[in-house]
């Protein structure tokens, strides 16, 4: 009984503060600010320090998508030192985190990685939103595919800053 009663206390505070642990970063702009299972995402990155002088930026969206996981390259431009791309969600997407390479550095986010929940129409956080963000951070997390496995496993391990390649 009381053991029950501290898990559910911890579980009650964690799933407080989840939301803005997942979505924040300064680098990163993702329209609409709760992106909707479905519809398109509008992705705005303006490079870290070491990405700036990079001639191509490649971005990789990695979607927890009907309890599983897939990943999809995203089709950034150039304007104004920022880059965009805009990428339709899947409609059974529950969370999706964003990676984006260039020369010789990836960035993955600093504090919450590059991710976000995805809702439903309306506004409640999507099936599976929350075991996304938990697997992308357990430790004994399985993907079936080994490069996506390789990859969310470096967004994990590397979750606070840049990784060299």
């Amino acid at each position: 009984m009381r053991l029950t009663k501290v898990l559910l206390t911890i579980l009650v505070i964690f799933g407080i503060n989840l939301p803005s642990f997942a979505q924040s970063d300064d680098n990163l702009i993702v329209t609409p600010e709760q992106p909707v299972q479905g519809e398109n995402i509008q992705i705005k990155y303006r490079p870290v320090e070491g990405l700036k002088t990079s001639k191509q930026v490649n971005g990789v969206i990695y979607l927890y998508n009907n309890y599983r996981w897939t990943a999809g390259d995203l089709q950034l431009k150039r304007e104004n030192g920022v880059w965009i791309s805009t990428y339709p969600l899947p409609k059974d997407c529950g969370f999706f985190a964003l990676k984006f390479e260039g020369d010789s550095l990836s960035d993955v986010g600093s504090g919450g990685s590059y991710a976000r929940f995805v809702y439903e129409a309306d506004g409640q956080k999507a099936q599976g939103a929350y075991i996304g963000w938990g697997l992308i951070r357990s430790q004994g997390m399985v993907i079936s595919s080994r490069d996506i496995q390789q990859k969310v496993f470096q967004i994990r391990q590397r979750i606070s800053g840049l990784i060299r390649k």
